[in-house]
């Protein structure tokens, strides 16, 4: 097992969902990434997984859970995630999900 940090994009619609997790997965590390793109809340979170596939299967996983856990529909169109993205923890994230100056 290794750990990876995996990236998700929601629609702004779905914010709560990333509420959910920051307030009932601490133990995910959830990290908010400001981005200009104002439609989609990016979140990172924390697993330990086998491989980069089997850390998006948690994410989602984890997204399913939170969009039942804080009362949203999962629509994949509107409130499922937009972009998922792994990377081993320790590496260059994607573009999308680096930190940017204010």
């Amino acid at each position: 097992m290794a750990e990876y940090q995996v990236g998700v994009a929601v629609a702004r619609k779905a914010e709560q969902q990333v509420r959910w997790l920051e307030s009932h997965r601490p133990d995910l590390q959830p990290v908010r990434v400001m981005d200009a793109d104002e439609t989609h809340v990016r979140v990172i979170l924390t697993f330990n997984a086998l491989s980069q596939a089997d850390a998006i299967a948690r994410a989602s996983m984890v997204f399913d859970q939170a969009a039942r856990g804080s009362g949203g529909a999962i629509f994949e169109s509107e409130f499922g995630p937009a972009d998922v993205q792994a990377w081993k923890l320790g590496e260059e994230p994607p573009a999308h999900y680096q930190a940017r100056s204010s």
